[in-house]
């Protein structure tokens, strides 16, 4: 059998290796994959900070056009400057309401009333910057947080008065012109220069707070505060991940700067949120490998089993002998040696020997002598079983019995030849025994094989079977 195993070593140590390789290359493929997944998520965090900084910056630049529009306008003194500021305060992007800062800190609101704004606002100052937006201030209340977003109203040369557009941050957030993810993530405007929070849509109903009051975060490994602070006061595109100390999820704080100020979007999204589509991507190659893999574990079973079915078929043909299916000659060899180690008390051998093969042969044909063979057989087979008979020859079989008691050996011996002869067919059986186990079987062979020979010689002698007869 170990030519057996040589043949099938190859073709087994093929497959595995080809399962090898396509199980290797599976999985760089599935970490290559995750991988692009992976950067596609970031990418995406980045492009949807950017596209919210995009769209507030148009949203301002659309402000300003629309209140340079109506300074001019006003700078015709067409209109009651009170009556104007009421019809045009609803129409901006942002701003919520319209207010006229004059010489001496004076404001004119769009109800018509003129209020003394010194020591909140001065005239000089932002008459000084121009057009432009303010970071966060208090409103004429003293309480509210607002922006103004300031244009000259420009006579003859000189600014007259300061258009003012009015945007309230605490309704900001909901004038927001995109809302990231789907506004499943917190959204921050905030100004990098103090820190001061423009929107902050996860402590909503709450007064707009300051970033570096919040105090130090549970930062994930390889970033820090100051990295965080760093990015902000200089208007990078960067992020950090940090823990949220209300969920314990990591969250991914990207930042960026936007063309107002030193104003900053800032987009705190959780972790599942940011890599969903690559989380997405990576389930469907864990069951694609899991199928893979129980696609190989169900190919290489199949190719034990098959092995080992050839291999049995193998053996069955190597020791089996095909015309009686007892075992031949090969496998006798074989269990001598396993034969001597068997039983406690003695070993049995059987020692038979058909008789008239040859004759039959002659005169009836090798197919009849086939069926007495088989007949022979089944009759062994019946009353002593397959595990230890053989046909070790032509007209010969061998029968080992372990430890089994001697009457019953010689009676099962004499039935089986008793049926034989009913059905026409004859055989001489010798028996001997020896004490198990045995060192040596060769004693016990022969002495089975003379009985056996001594029976076929009385069987010949009798005139009904005499050879010289024929």
């Amino acid at each position: 059998m170990r030519n057996d195993r040589v043949h099938w070593g190859r073709p087994l140590a093929a497959a595995m290796v080809l399962v090898l390789w396509v199980a290797v290359a599976s999985f760089w493929v599935t970490e290559q994959v995750n991988r692009q997944e992976e950067q596609a998520s970031f990418t995406s965090l980045a492009e949807e900070a950017d596209k919210l900084a995009r769209s507030i910056e148009e949203r301002v630049d659309s402000d300003r056009e629309k209140l340079t529009l109506l300074a001019e306008i006003l700078a015709m003194g067409e209109e009651a400057p009170a009556e104007y500021l009421a019809l045009y305060q609803d129409t901006g992007s942002f701003f919520s309401r319209l207010e006229l800062l004059l010489p001496g800190d004076r404001v004119v609101t769009a109800d018509g009333e003129e209020v003394s704004a010194a020591g909140r606002l001065s005239f000089a100052q932002e008459a000084a910057r121009g057009t432009h937006v303010t970071d966060r201030e208090t409103d004429l209340d003293g309480q509210s947080p607002v922006v103004r977003h300031y244009v000259p109203v420009v006579r003859q040369g000189q600014t007259a008065a300061l258009l003012c557009g009015v945007i309230e941050l605490r309704s900001l957030a909901q004038e927001l012109p995109y809302q990231p993810y789907g506004g499943q993530t917190a959204v921050y405007l905030i100004d990098g220069a103090t820190g001061d929070f423009l929107v902050d849509t996860w402590h909503t109903g709450q007064q707009p707070g300051n970033i570096w009051a919040l105090g130090s975060r549970p930062m994930a490994e390889g970033y820090n505060d100051a990295q965080l602070r760093q990015g902000l006061v200089n208007g990078e595109s960067n992020f950090v991940v940090f823990r949220s100390q209300t969920t314990g999820e990591y969250l991914y704080f990207y930042y960026t700067p936007l063309a107002v100020n030193q104003w900053r979007v800032a987009l705190s999204v959780p972790e599942h949120l940011v890599f969903a589509r690559a989380q997405y991507v990576r389930s469907l190659l864990d069951r694609m490998l899991a199928a893979e893999g129980a696609a190989f574990l169900l190919y290489l079973c199949w190719m034990v089993y098959y092995i080992r079915r050839e291999t049995r078929e193998m053996e069955r043909q190597g020791w089996e002998d095909a015309l009686t299916g007892l075992y031949n000659r090969n496998r006798y060899q074989h269990d001598l040696p396993i034969l001597a180690q068997e039983g406690r008390r003695e070993l049995c051998c059987i020692f038979l020997d058909v008789n008239g093969l040859h004759e039959l042969n002659n005169t009836q044909g090798h197919q009849t002598g086939d069926r007495m063979l088989q007949e022979v057989a089944r009759q062994i087979r019946q009353d002593f079983g397959t595990q230890w008979s053989y046909r070790v020859g032509g007209n010969e079989f061998v029968i080992f019995a372990v430890d089994r008691d001697r009457e019953e050996i010689l009676r099962r011996t004499r039935t089986a030849t008793r049926e034989l002869e009913r059905k026409g067919y004859y055989i001489s059986a010798g028996v001997a025994w020896t004490p198990a186990p045995a060192r040596d079987l060769a004693p016990l062979l022969q002495a089975a094989e003379q009985r056996m020979y001594e029976a076929k010689r009385s069987f010949y002698q009798n005139a009904a079977f005499d050879r010289r007869a024929r």
